[in-house]
């Protein structure tokens, strides 16, 4: 945490990695543990702090990784230090988790997925090409989506997230349909071949479950600029109001003198 205030707050572009060095005295023995931060990631968490675009992002970044025992900076941190990968996922997990308690989209879905879009350009190496191509087809799945008039049509898209031969299925049936039968006005087809490679392909340089990530993210985006809104919102559960908790007063302090 100590480490992440300090990135946040660097006046100047970092051009290396970062170490981290913990050393604990305790009963049960000395310790010294060495965490590293490579300079991308390290690079933009210092960046949230002062560009304009990615800024009320980072306070929802701190809500999804909030729990009912530590404030979102504890969790970010240790994602940040020892597994930067859980953190498009757990913004994911967020986004769901807030959805299924409301039945609405999250109303700072927009600003965490220009965050995550930043991420997977600038941590993760993703080209815009790729992004674009996985935007498009969010796109089209949102249009889909945004008909249905029950909550149930974005968990059933939801639940392939963590089995791929079901989302391909998913993707693969509504793609011919979109082809029989396009939707008015759209010219382009549902699923490319690239956005497919992205998605699916496992071989060790593309990163298939990275690619679902984002392109879930998307999906809820656009569905949020679609002002989409179930007709059994309310009956799924209540609705949160303003969709935001409280940050928690620690986070607050993180976040103090950035406006």
């Amino acid at each position: 945490v100590v480490a992440l205030r300090a990135l946040r707050h660097y006046e100047q572009r970092l051009t290396a990695g970062v170490e981290l060095l913990v050393f604990s005295n305790n009963n049960k023995g000395q310790t010294l543990q060495s965490y590293s931060l490579e300079q991308p990631l390290a690079e933009w968490l210092r960046e949230t702090a002062r560009r304009s675009e990615l800024r009320p992002g980072f306070a929802a970044l701190l809500r999804a990784h909030t729990t009912e025992k530590a404030p979102g900076v504890v969790g970010l941190s240790r994602n940040a230090f020892r597994d930067p990968q859980q953190i498009p996922i757990t913004c994911a997990r967020y986004l769901t988790e807030r959805f299924e308690q409301s039945g609405l989209v999250p109303a700072d879905t927009a600003a965490l997925a220009t965050l995550c879009f930043s991420f997977a350009i600038e941590v993760m190496s993703m080209k815009q090409s790729d992004l674009d191509e996985l935007k498009s087809t969010a796109q089209g799945v949102a249009l889909l989506l945004s008909q249905a008039t029950s909550a149930g049509a974005l968990k059933e898209f939801q639940s392939t997230l963590r089995e791929p031969r079901r989302m391909q299925s998913w993707l693969r049936n509504r793609a011919v349909t979109w082809m029989l039968n396009p939707p008015e006005g759209v010219q382009r087809p549902l699923l490319g071949t690239r956005a497919f490679e992205l998605l699916f392909d496992g071989s060790p340089d593309n990163q298939a479950w990275f690619h679902r990530q984002v392109l879930f993210i998307a999906v809820l985006e656009e569905l949020h600029r679609l002002g989409w809104r179930p007709q059994d919102a309310a009956e799924v559960a209540r609705e949160i109001a303003e969709q935001e908790s409280e940050l928690s007063a620690e986070d607050s302090k993180l976040l103090e003198g950035e406006d």
